[in-house]
């Protein structure tokens, strides 16, 4: 079922159509070894072949597949980070009224005893949840943050993630 070409007649700039839908592919997260099987039977050619053009493609157009994919990863990123401040707003919230219920002065102890109250995890699994948002809350945003400009700084500078990790077929 081969074409009659060999590896080193795989030029990813003879093939745009093939060249553009392996660019979709990248950009919609394929797995590289998905891409190279549908590659296989689209065009006949054997593991090897289509292995050397999906790594020709992601090398080619690495730029174009990270500002394809950038939308979705800066969405997920201010999601986490608004979900972060969110979270820490309200156990904030929450601890301070509990501080306010205190006979005498909190210390840091108490303070930390009361984030980390083991007994309403039991009783009140969302008290629980809320005053966790306190630390929580803030890597959620550190988290989304990151991930919001690694987004950004692939799309524009073209380099990050290594887009084809793997191309060998998996048993």
């Amino acid at each position: 079922m081969n074409s009659g070409f060999s590896s080193s007649d795989i030029d990813a700039g003879r093939y745009p159509e093939l060249r553009q839908w392996v660019v979709g592919c990248l950009s919609g997260h394929k797995k590289p070894n998905d891409i190279i099987f549908q590659l296989c039977r689209r065009t006949g050619w054997d593991w090897g072949q289509s292995k050397k053009f999906v790594e020709q493609v992601a090398q080619l157009d690495t730029k174009e597949v990270h500002k394809r994919r950038m939308p979705l990863l800066l969405g997920i990123g201010l999601v986490f980070m608004v979900g972060g401040v969110i979270l820490f707003v309200l156990g904030i919230r929450d601890l301070q009224a509990e501080i306010s219920h205190l006979q005498d002065a909190p210390d840091f102890q108490k303070i930390l005893s009361l984030i980390f109250a083991v007994r309403d995890l039991v009783n009140d699994p969302m008290k629980t949840i809320l005053r966790l948002g306190v630390v929580i809350g803030p890597a959620m945003f550190i988290g989304g943050s990151w991930g919001a400009y690694d987004a950004v700084k692939s799309a524009m500078t073209g380099e990050g993630d290594d887009l084809v990790k793997s191309g060998t077929p998996q048993r």
